[in-house]
């Protein structure tokens, strides 16, 4: 099936901004303060200190969509209110604001919505990123809670020497946000004292799924050669959480690094154990390689990838064509070369397929990559095969954006 290309909904920002720029604080029920310098900032810290609370910081632009959708849709309801309101001194901060760009720096922020839970000290505890549904977001924020309630007391132990091998698994969790290079200290040695017996404790879950993602460690040697063991002893939330874990260090790694071998690994070794429907495999594999070569922006290897899938599996699909220029356009507009792969494939697909949804997604194309004049004329040819008046009035608004980039505006 063919997304309908709707330019007042498309969350891309390269080219053009289509959520308002109106507040909406006034949806929401949270208590938020907002700080906009250190003098506030260090109110802040007053009331924290008083209360014996920790602080909740919403870290977001004005320019944010999905920011001003968890004002609207999480942040209005009575049940996330209250329960903020209760247990944290809570913090609108635009991130864009002087104090707001050191403050991300600090807690090395790079994405919008960010949600940062701090201490009174002002200790990173724990963070979500992104929009979160109502549910989501408590849980996540109630065992955010749950943990710091736990450091201070861990926190005196370790430092007189007193932790457990148990209570130091609890410790190096808690503080890998706050202090990373102390918690893989302490992590590293751990994992030396603990014996085979330990993959099987449930007391260290949490711990080897934060710091046993290392395919070549020898918890994920046990997961893999004990597969069934593993899940029916910790159950499937941890099992696919540790899985997750181990996918995405392992495919950021090879991201990072260029490494071909590690997406090997990601795509022979970890999927494999992961996905329990091997119908499912190849689909997952092919999402993964089309993750790595975006990310590294080989538009070469990326085409490979996908022309591979096509003709052996791709063929039978849906609009495949029409679905993967979208998922470039998507995912990867600001890659130029991916765009012009994308466009490519377009030029093609128009040749034979015309219609609505094809036209609309080339002109679109065309504005990211800047080709305002042939973005127009596709944008014409689709609001003249437009089927109804809501698409008509979608190529029409899709027009006048293009016109004001062409403008400069």
């Amino acid at each position: 099936m063919k997304i309908l290309i709707n330019p007042l909904l498309l969350s891309i920002c390269l080219l053009f901004t289509f959520f308002s720029n109106a507040s909406t604080q006034s949806e929401t029920k949270v208590n938020f303060i907002t700080v906009n310098s250190s003098e506030e900032w260090e109110t802040i810290l007053d009331k924290a200190n008083l209360s014996g609370r920790l602080i909740f910081v919403d870290v977001y632009t004005d320019w944010c969509g999905y920011c001003k959708m968890m004002d609207k849709d999480v942040f209005s309801d009575s049940e996330v209110a209250g329960y903020l309101n209760d247990n944290f001194v809570s913090v609108k901060l635009d991130a864009e604001t002087e104090f707001g760009t050191t403050f991300t720096k600090t807690y090395q922020i790079e994405g919008y919505p960010t949600y940062v839970f701090l201490d009174k000290d002002e200790n990173l505890t724990g963070s979500i990123g992104g929009y979160n549904k109502k549910e989501p977001f408590l849980n996540q924020s109630k065992t955010i809670q749950d943990k710091s309630d736990l450091l201070p007391e861990l926190k005196k132990k370790y430092e007189k020497g007193e932790l457990t091998q148990v209570e130091t698994a609890q410790f190096a969790v808690l503080i890998k946000d706050s202090n990373s290079d102390l918690a893989k200290v302490i992590a590293e040695k751990l994992m030396l004292d603990l014996d085979s017996k330990a993959f099987k404790n449930l007391e260290y879950t949490e711990f080897f799924k934060v710091f046993a993602s290392n395919t070549e460690s020898e918890f994920f040697a046990y997961v893999k050669n004990n597969k069934e063991e593993f899940k029916a002893n910790v159950g499937e939330a941890n099992f696919s959480g540790y899985l997750e874990n181990v996918y995405n260090a392992t495919l950021a790694a090879a991201i990072m690094e260029n490494d071909i071998n590690k997406l090997s690994i990601v795509t022979t070794e970890i999927l494999p154990i992961y996905i329990e429907s091997p119908s499912e495999l190849p689909q997952a594999k092919f999402v993964t390689e089309k993750l790595y070569y975006g990310n590294v922006q080989d538009a070469e290897g990326y085409a490979a990838v996908v022309q591979k899938y096509y003709s052996s599996i791709g063929k039978d699909e849906e609009d495949f064509w029409y679905n993967q220029s979208y998922e470039i356009v998507e995912d990867f507009a600001s890659v130029s070369s991916l765009i012009d792969l994308s466009i490519t494939w377009l030029d093609n697909l128009v040749k034979s397929d015309e219609d609505y949804e094809t036209y609309a997604l080339y002109a679109y194309t065309q504005g990211i990559n800047g080709d305002f004049e042939d973005a127009k004329v596709k944008a014409e040819k689709a609001k003249s095969l437009a089927r109804n008046e809501e698409q008509k009035q979608m190529a029409h608004d899709l027009l006048e954006m293009i016109s004001e980039a062409a403008s400069g505006n």
